[in-house]
């Protein structure tokens, strides 16, 4: 399916914006570590303001244009650094992810961002040949241990590590299975629903006590 130019920031979202907006004093606390913000914006009230006024994706002449505003909220890796330092407690991290649902549930993932190879990893991810079968809880371990794909390949020895330090002071079960972030990450709920509930349903049937 083709998909459609996204038209219009919803009005749940609009609300969200002006809100976060008037609020806002542009003190640029949160640019201070964020590249981000210093790609897209002199500071976060001009950004906020320009989405207030619900045009930031529409009325753009050209393609390329509107890919790159499309792009904005994607770039936002949720770190939540914004929220952290920000005086008036303003999210920012939740308005971007917003949008980012919102573009989705709209149009779907941008194919322009790699969407194949997203769904490639997330597919072969959950699949029976790179999970491990879930095993019962030993009698005296009732605490799963989750690390997810994503610190297991950046390093195999800081996830062993951890684990061996966990199972010292705890028997521990150590849990290998993909937890879907890139897909919730992106804004994409309704897949990530999809690939977690089975996944879910292995937790609830070990009946851990700690996680």
């Amino acid at each position: 399916m083709k998909s459609r130019k996204y038209e219009k920031i919803s009005d749940r979202q609009l609300q969200n914006i002006n809100e976060a907006y008037n609020k806002c004093t542009g003190c640029r606390a949160c640019m201070k570590q964020c590249p981000m913000l210093e790609t897209y914006c002199k500071s976060p009230k001009i950004l906020l303001e320009t989405l207030a006024l619900g045009d930031y994706f529409t009325g753009i002449k050209t393609k390329q244009a509107y890919i790159d505003n499309l792009k904005m909220p994607f770039t936002c890796t949720l770190c939540g650094y914004c929220d952290q330092v920000c005086p008036e407690n303003i999210s920012l991290k939740n308005i971007f992810y917003d949008l980012k649902k919102d573009i989705i549930k709209n149009n779907g993932y941008p194919k322009e961002f790699g969407k194949r190879p997203l769904s490639f990893h997330q597919n072969l991810s959950f699949s029976k040949t790179f999970s491990t079968r879930t095993k019962s809880l030993r009698p005296d371990s009732s605490r799963l241990f989750i690390p997810g794909c994503s610190p297991s390949a950046y390093s195999h020895n800081i996830v062993s590590n951890v684990y061996a330090y966990l199972n010292d002071k705890s028997p521990t079960h150590f849990f290998k299975k993909c937890c879907g972030n890139p897909t919730l990450s992106v804004g994409n709920t309704e897949k990530f629903e999809h690939f977690t509930r089975p996944l879910k349903k292995e937790v609830q049937a070990l009946n851990p006590s700690e996680i």
